[in-house]
């Protein structure tokens, strides 16, 4: 058992070496390294709602229709990752000098957000297309933007569709959008292009295909937003009985 005992704790003197690193780092690194040319994009699997499928399709929204406070989702590089992970684990151990020490949204942002060089560059392009963009928060991981439907199509290359389910109608992205290509490693995807909500699984989902769950499976994450549980709470806050 000794090995193995070493093992963790020199994993567990890197981690902290890493976050301290971090801690004591004056800027995340720039990735936006080349000119940004909507000719040249990428997709962004996974960013369309499950209920935007073509037996729902009603067709394309108007192309004045506003989708407003559209989310801009973007992702730290790997060694932020990697940091952030340990990081949090750091947090809730008690053994650690890193136990309960919970960090500004300053601190939070210049550790593992994106550069405010990239920040710069990704408002420049939003802006570029027509979009209202909201101030960046601190923490550096979103924007939020505002616009039309023809806006999102020429910028996404995608199109925004009505969806009617079950006698409800919605609208959504019908395809995975696309960003050009030198955001890829800043950008991680778009939340908000529809309207759909969650729907509790004991309460009858939308479409009548689904079925409730044999025992509960709440979502507290969905796209770029986060939920807190009661114990999530209780913990950050250090309020536990």
């Amino acid at each position: 058992m000794k090995p193995f005992r070493c093992l963790i704790a020199v994993l567990f003197f890197f981690a902290i070496v890493s976050i301290n690193q971090h801690l004591h780092a004056q800027t995340p690194a720039d990735r936006v390294t080349t000119p940004i040319d909507d000719r040249l994009s990428v997709a962004r699997p996974g960013n369309v709602h499950p209920l935007a499928r073509a037996e729902f399709d009603a067709g394309p929204v108007a192309p004045d229709h506003r989708l407003e406070r559209m989310l801009l989702v973007l992702q730290p590089d790997a060694a932020q990752q990697r940091a952030l992970e340990a990081l949090l684990a750091a947090q809730q151990d008690p053994q650690s000098p890193q136990y309960h020490r919970w960090l500004t949204p300053e601190t939070f942002g210049k550790m593992f957000g994106v550069s405010e060089r990239d920040l710069q560059q990704v408002t420049a392009w939003l802006l570029g297309h027509g979009f209202e963009v909201e101030p960046a928060p601190s923490s550096r991981r979103q924007l939020l933007f505002s616009g039309t439907a023809a806006q999102v199509e020429a910028a996404f290359h995608t199109q925004i569709h009505v969806y009617r389910v079950n006698g409800e109608t919605h609208y959504a992205n019908s395809t995975d959008p696309e960003i050009p290509a030198a955001l890829a490693a800043v950008v991680q995807g778009v939340a908000s292009l529809n309207d759909f909500h969650s729907v509790a699984m004991h309460q009858g989902p939308l479409d009548t295909k689904l079925r409730p769950l044999s025992r509960p499976a709440p979502e507290y994450s969905s796209g770029g937003t986060n939920y807190m549980a009661p114990a999530d709470f209780a913990t950050i806050y250090d309020v536990a009985a």
